[in-house]
């Protein structure tokens, strides 16, 4: 990222972490970080799904094959959409090194199990995918979010943490 204001597009701000809205994000992530399993950021563009760590694509990742499953199920979930050309992997390695995204957060400090980071369309580096296009980028990526999802829950099978107690009293 730049340090340079102006370049809005990627500034990196003036320390880590300065801006009020991470500042609530890495709050969240650790207030919750023993209970998710799973953390998702969205940005465009690119039709990728990157997992950490983006400072390096040869960094170490104990559970890649867990991470690249996830992917390849939302992947598979998509086919036969006008977008189903998801490509999974690395950020480092499919785009550049770019460390510090929400999704390394996620995954190196709070210790989320799968992170990633989905770059949806367009795959122009103009970043901005026309209002036009929105509802069916959301439409035609839903079926992923959900082959994805049932893959989580098959991995990680939900429990509740809620306890019941009865109490019966006799006279």
């Amino acid at each position: 990222g730049s340090t340079n204001p102006c370049h809005y597009q990627i500034y990196a701000g003036a320390e880590p972490a300065s801006a009020p809205e991470t500042q609530a994000l890495q709050a969240w992530m650790l207030k919750h970080a023993s209970r998710a399993k799973a953390y998702f950021t969205m940005h465009a563009y690119g039709q990728l799904l990157l997992y950490p760590y983006g400072y390096n694509q040869y960094a170490t990742l104990e559970n890649k094959s867990l991470i690249e499953d996830v992917g390849y199920w939302f992947s598979n979930g998509m086919s036969g959409s006008k977008y189903s050309q998801y490509r999974v992997g690395n950020s480092a390695g499919l785009l550049s090194a770019a460390a510090g995204g929400s999704d390394d957060y996620a995954k190196g400090k709070a210790g989320i199990p799968v992170s990633y980071t989905l770059e949806l369309p367009p795959t122009h580096a103009d970043f901005q995918l026309a209002p036009t296009e929105i509802l069916p980028v959301f439409t035609q990526t839903l079926p992923g979010f959900k082959n994805m999802t049932r893959g989580l829950l098959r991995h990680f099978p939900y429990t509740s943490t809620t306890t019941t107690t009865t109490t019966t009293t006799t006279t």
